[in-house]
């Protein structure tokens, strides 16, 4: 490992490292916190702003700094305002580089990062939409020129190893760092997104706003895009966005159509049939009732 650093000195000397250790849900010693954590910086190939997506108290980032030949400038982010505040106490100079993730970034907070580190939630599938939502989100924070480090800490290696090959399946070019001897931890970097996941995650953004739409009007849905409201007797279609559904979207709005004839039936409230904004309004969907054959 070589002559450590003035850095690497003052950290390990701390008279809180066994705190901050124990605030990171870190158990064991700060030697062993190395041995596990500082292979990390073999994926850190530039100078540059770092984000930490679930940053903690900062330690794992002011350790990073000290590990690292690189000069780095640390930000975090966190869903826990109490280890925020800590990391602003550790950075007690650059407290304004720490937020929480249900709040605006303040003026001056990057949009874009040089390098993004996630160490990825035992959770996490990639083969789900939340998984790829938050791998969505990491990927666009680095900037079209940044990289993203993803850090595996299951206990059991194959869990991990199961999630990098999800990645790889997404067509990712990924790059793999050894761990310590005997560890379980996994690292891996990408400096590109695949084609094949930024189609699925925007296919995944678009579904959530839409299932978000429905939920917040007190629409009833039909399909992952056509929903409906009845007020007064009249029955209401609505289409949220269809982007990047458009070539299947007269199917989803064929079956609404044929699942509105049971709506009608059982409901004999009903008088009437409409919709509302571009469903009647454009040419393309206002004429698609008639091209399918229907009339309502």
């Amino acid at each position: 490992m070589g002559m450590a650093s003035e850095k690497e000195r003052q950290l390990a000397s701390r008279a809180d490292i066994d705190m901050l250790l124990k605030e990171s849900h870190f158990s064991g010693s700060f030697e062993q916190w190395e041995e596990q954590r500082r292979f990390i910086t073999k994926a850190i190939d530039r100078d540059g702003t770092i984000l930490d997506i679930g940053s903690a108290n900062g330690l794992f980032l002011k350790s990073l700094e000290a590990w690292s030949d690189k000069k780095l400038d640390p930000y975090g982010v966190d869903i826990d305002a109490e280890k925020i505040r800590q990391a602003k106490e550790l950075y007690a100079d650059k407290p304004d580089h720490f937020i929480t993730m249900d709040k605006s970034a303040p003026e001056g907070f990057p949009k874009t990062f040089d390098i993004v580190y996630w160490n990825v939630w035992d959770n996490v599938d990639f083969t789900q939409p939340k998984g790829r939502q938050v791998l969505g989100k990491a990927l666009e924070m680095k900037g079209e020129d940044g990289r993203l480090i993803l850090g595996f800490y299951d206990h059991d290696g194959d869990d991990s190893r199961k999630k990098i090959d999800q990645l790889k399946a997404f067509g990712f070019s990924v790059q793999e760092y050894p761990s310590p001897e005997g560890r379980p931890e996994k690292v891996v970097s990408i400096d590109r997104a695949s084609e094949e996941f930024l189609k699925k995650f925007k296919m995944d953004e678009e579904d959530r706003k839409a299932d978000e739409k429905m939920k917040k009007e007190g629409f009833t849905p039909l399909n992952e895009r056509v929903s409906y409201s009845i007020k007064e007797g009249q029955l209401q279609l609505h289409l949220a966005e269809s982007f990047e559904m458009k070539d299947r979207i007269e199917d989803m709005y064929e079956d609404a159509l044929r699942k509105i004839v049971d709506v009608v039936e059982r409901d004999p409230s009903i008088t009437s049939i409409g919709g509302l904004s571009w469903l009647n309004a454009t040419k393309t969907y206002g004429s698609m009732k008639e091209r399918l054959g229907f009339t309502v």
